[in-house]
């Protein structure tokens, strides 16, 4: 999104990806980029170089900051960090900026998303829940999909008015052969592997997820949601969502159980207000411009216009 983004500003965007990246090469070359292994020589004289991941070394860093004319850096729950001049944390409340020079730009306005996700006109409500979406991303680790569907199996109304429930996952989820025997298991329930998201939101009236990415292309679907903080990383994100009204928070995995999960996903099911309310608070909080507002200030702070 934001390379593309980039691009649509006239910039010339190339990937710079692990080992385990290379597996996006032949979809980042589809979009027009160039992509290269880390273990290749760095690309020389770049307006700016933006680093997305846990662990960079000094070394590394200072590697970049020689090509590189600005360097900017993607967080979510870390410290800002000092060597970047531009920061995109779309997971910290609006306005944190940290006492550094940086540019922050901090906020759900500076999420960045699929177009594919961004539902651009109100989405219909309908009074009566009937088609729910369990998804924890593509490797769900500590099986969310099994805890959210022994929750949906303890509310009665959804037996009674036989909605159809669609669990999307990998194929190479950990836990994947035990999420298709469980779903054997179970009436209107369908096991959705490598499945399209997009269809299965356009699909959806309720969404039963964790946090990241999901919740956020959830939210610019408009998709009323409950979130399960799955890791550490999660929690300040599904925190500030639900701040916005765009999620409910069910809170940590660790300690949750069915029949708790199932009264957080058993108040919106009930509640259809509530539920168009969290679809337009989602959409307002993200609305898709995300990626076009960080390329416009990457370019500005680069000094390319």
């Amino acid at each position: 999104m934001l390379a593309d983004a980039l691009a649509a500003l006239g910039h010339r965007v190339t990937f710079v990806l692990d080992e385990s990246g290379m597996r996006w090469k032949a979809d980042i070359a589809g979009r027009g980029h160039d992509c290269v292994p880390a273990s290749a020589a760095m690309p020389d004289n770049n307006a700016g170089s933006l680093l997305d991941g846990y662990h960079f070394g000094e070394a590394e860093i200072a590697s970049w900051r020689e090509r590189s004319r600005v360097l900017a850096a993607v967080i979510d729950h870390q410290d800002i960090p000092r060597w970047a001049e531009v920061v995109v944390a779309p997971g910290l409340p609006a306005g944190e900026g940290g006492s550094g020079p940086a540019i922050v730009m901090a906020g759900l306005e500076y999420a960045l998303v699929d177009p594919r996700f961004v539902r651009t006109e109100p989405r219909s409500i309908s009074n009566k829940v009937m088609n729910v979406l369990v998804s924890f991303g593509q490797r769900d680790s500590k099986n969310a999909t099994c805890l959210a569907l022994d929750a949906l199996e303890q509310l009665a109304e959804m037996q009674d008015r036989g909605a159809t429930i669609v669990a999307a996952l990998s194929s190479s989820a950990v836990h994947f052969a035990t999420v298709e025997q469980r779903v054997r298991a179970l009436p209107n329930v369908v096991c959705a592997a490598d499945a399209d998201m997009a269809k299965c939101y356009a699909q959806a009236d309720l969404v039963i997820g964790g946090g990241g990415v999901g919740l956020l292309e959830r939210m610019a679907a408009g998709l009323p949601s409950v979130s399960v903080v799955l890791a550490g990383n999660q929690k300040p994100q599904i925190a500030l969502c639900a701040e916005a009204g765009g999620t409910l928070d069910a809170g940590s995995i660790d300690g949750l159980h069915a029949a708790g999960l199932a009264d957080a996903i058993g108040s919106l099911v009930r509640s259809p207000e509530r539920r168009a309310a969290m679809s337009a608070a989602a959409r307002r909080a993200v609305d898709g411009a995300g990626a076009r507002r960080v390329a416009r200030t990457m370019s500005e702070r680069a000094g390319v216009h």
